[in-house]
């Protein structure tokens, strides 16, 4: 027989060949599972219920993508927003968009890592435990970070923090800005009155 894998005594050519051999992953008739199982010795229930965590592992990612494209977008926005009014206490509602986008990156990137932590259960349960296609992520939850510590991860912190850095600078600069304005204005009115 082949090579030792994750899913039995298949060669991972044979998984390949069997799951792209169905037409609907989701309506596989009992008849087509028994022939995968007997023709790789994998079973097909549990690539399927590896197909349903990897999808959710895809959609938690391409969520963490997207509120990293709206964080940036939005805080810009309302910059440029301040920066044309010359206000910046209007710069500094920026920071909201950007501290709750970087909660919710945090949420995703968690989410995301739970799911992948399942998927590597249910790969090291083939041969061994029954299919139940059970999301849930109880389980695995002690292994993965929390979210407070998942807030400071690498690809979260890199993103967001030097973005609230750039808003607490450009409000400073508008401040200076408008706060030089003023006091020119003050000198000038001063001046006149002295005359």
């Amino acid at each position: 027989m082949g090579q030792a894998t994750p899913f039995g005594h298949a060669s991972l050519a044979h998984v390949r060949s069997a799951v792209d051999g169905m037409t609907d992953p989701l309506d596989v008739s009992t008849a087509h599972l028994s022939a995968i199982r007997n023709e790789v010795g994998v079973e097909p229930e549990r690539l399927e219920h590896i197909k349903m965590i990897q999808a959710v592992v895809t959609r938690m990612a391409q969520n963490s993508f997207l509120l990293k494209g709206w964080s940036v977008t939005l805080s810009v926005g309302i910059l440029s927003a301040a920066a044309s009014a010359k206000e910046a206490s209007f710069a500094l509602l920026a920071l909201l968009p950007a501290v709750v986008f970087w909660g919710l990156d945090a949420f995703y990137l968690r989410q995301e890592r739970l799911f992948r932590a399942l998927h590597d259960n249910v790969c090291g349960a083939f041969g061994n435990d029954p299919v139940t296609f059970s999301l849930q992520t109880g389980k695995v939850e002690p292994t993965v970070k929390s979210w407070y510590k998942t807030l400071f991860a690498k690809t979260i912190v890199w993103l967001h923090a030097p973005l609230i850095v750039s808003i607490l600078l450009v409000a400073g600069l508008i401040h200076k800005a408008t706060s030089k304005a003023a006091g020119s204005e003050l000198f000038v009115g001063l001046d006149l009155l002295g005359r």
